[in-house]
C-alpha cells in the first residue's frame, strides 16, 4: 500500500512540474538548427553545394503558454560548379538577422504541440567568383522573411524540451532594382531551456 501512495504522490508531482514549464512569468532560451544541405554531382558539370543555419533565442512567457520574444538567425551558404573545358563558379553566402517571435503551446502533456510565428529582417552578404573571372565580385542585399508553422516539444523534465516543426516562410528581399519573393517550406530541429518560477 505504501508504495501505491509514494507512486501517486510522484505522479501528482511530476504532473505539476510538467505543467510548470510553460507557465506565465518563466522565460526560455535554446536554439533551432535547419537547412542543414549538400548535394553533388560529376561530369559534365562537377557541383557541390552546402547550407546550414542556426538560430538562438530567449522567449518569455506572457501568458500560459504563450511565449514572445527574439532569435537571432544566422546562416551560411557555399556552391561550387565546375564546367569542364570553360571554368569554375564559386559563391559563398552569410546572412545574420534579428526576428521577433511568437509561440503558443497546447495542453500540458510531456509531449505538447505548439504553433508559431515570427518576422524576421536579415542581411546577406555574397561572394562570387565566375569561370576564370581575376576577383570577386561581392553585393549585399535585405531579406524580409514572413514564418508560420508548427511543431511538437518534448519536455525531457522540468527545465529542458526537444522541439521540432514544419515551418511555411515566405520572404521578399534583394538587392535595388532586383526584388523577389520566394516560398519556402522547411524543417526545423532544436532545444529550450525553462528558467523562473
Amino acid at each position: 500500500m505504501r508504495n501505491v501512495i509514494v507512486t501517486l504522490v510522484m505522479l501528482v508531482m511530476g504532473s505539476a512540474l510538467a505543467q510548470a514549464q510553460t507557465e506565465k512569468g518563466r522565460w526560455t532560451v535554446g536554439a533551432q538548427v535547419g537547412d542543414f544541405g549538400y548535394s553533388g554531382s560529376s561530369e559534365p558539370v562537377k557541383s557541390r553545394s552546402f547550407s546550414a543555419s542556426l538560430s538562438p533565442s530567449v522567449g518569455y512567457f506572457v501568458a500560459k503558454n504563450l511565449a514572445v520574444g527574439a532569435s537571432l538567425p544566422v546562416s551560411y551558404a557555399y556552391d561550387s560548379y565546375n564546367f569542364t573545358g570553360t571554368g569554375r563558379s564559386e559563391t559563398n553566402g552569410f546572412s545574420v538577422g534579428l526576428s521577433p517571435f511568437a509561440r503558443y503551446y497546447v495542453g500540458s502533456a510531456n509531449l505538447r504541440p505548439f504553433v508559431n510565428a515570427s518576422i524576421s529582417f536579415q542581411q546577406f552578404w555574397i561572394s562570387s567568383t565566375r569561370f576564370g573571372a581575376p576577383e570577386a565580385q561581392h553585393s549585399n542585399y535585405n531579406v524580409t522573411n514572413y514564418q508560420v508553422g508548427g511543431g511538437a516539444a518534448y519536455f525531457i523534465n522540468n527545465t529542458v524540451s526537444l522541439d521540432a516543426s514544419l515551418n511555411y516562410s515566405n520572404y521578399l528581399g534583394g538587392s535595388a532594382g532586383l526584388l523577389q519573393t520566394q516560398g519556402r517550406l522547411g524543417l526545423n530541429i532544436g532545444f529550450r531551456l525553462f528558467f523562473g518560477k
